[in-house]
């Protein structure tokens, strides 16, 4: 069986705060909003489709909403990373969650966590033009 973790954002924003290190949130917070003014994002920015499907709004510029989507969609990895269903109640199982969640969360290294973080980012800008258009297409 493979653990590994694959990086992959929808949305999910479910999480419980106790399968990760503390002050996580507050880290991960501060560590969107210096990928945003970095030349990586500068780059990868440049590459977004402004307008047609994109775009910088309220979801985008809400670190800590972003940091939440993370949150989230890394707990859904690790669970499926161990073959565990991302809405599984099950509660003999949510100790190893939580336990592969901290160790996870805690060895992150700078380009993982920076992949985690451009994928929401992208997502992020991807809902504030589809939210903020959807009325306009009905």
């Amino acid at each position: 069986m493979s653990y590994e973790v694959k990086i992959s954002v929808s949305g999910f924003t479910g999480h419980n705060s106790n399968y990760f290190p503390k002050g996580f949130k507050e880290k991960l917070t501060d560590s969107i909003a210096k990928a945003k003014e970095s030349k990586e994002w500068s780059e990868y920015f440049k590459t977004m489709d402004q307008g047609l499907g994109w775009m910088a709004g309220r979801r985008y510029q809400d670190n800590e909403r972003v940091a939440l989507v993370i949150m989230g969609e890394m707990q859904s990895a690790v669970s499926q990373s161990l073959g565990i269903d991302r809405y599984s109640q099950n509660e003999d199982k949510q100790p190893l969650i939580e336990m592969r969640c901290l160790a996870y969360a805690n060895n992150l290294d700078i380009d993982t966590t920076n992949e985690w973080i451009f994928k929401a980012l992208d997502y992020s800008g991807s809902c504030d033009h589809w939210y903020t258009y959807e009325k306009d297409w009905s």
